[in-house]
């Protein structure tokens, strides 16, 4: 599953989905893949880039489940 379908997968409501892939979107297009933004924590970057705030902040906070469930994938 990829970065943005695996943090889509668990937002319900369409319009936040779309600002997940506006986040996943500027990530992309500044060179960032989540273990960078995993170790850097900055929403603010997202929110200056247009991405809303509830949005970015839930974005930069995930990345952190995602990580261990990557961590714990990679030791099968």
């Amino acid at each position: 599953m990829g970065d943005d379908v695996w943090q889509e997968s668990n937002v319900v409501d369409e319009i936040l989905e779309a600002d997940f892939q506006k986040a996943c979107d500027v990530a992309l297009a500044n060179g960032l893949d989540l273990e960078q933004v995993y170790k850097y924590q900055d929403p603010e970057f997202f929110i200056e880039h247009g991405v809303k705030i509830g949005i970015s902040r839930r974005f930069v906070n995930d990345i952190s489940t995602w990580a261990k469930e990557y961590e714990l994938s990679d030791e099968d």
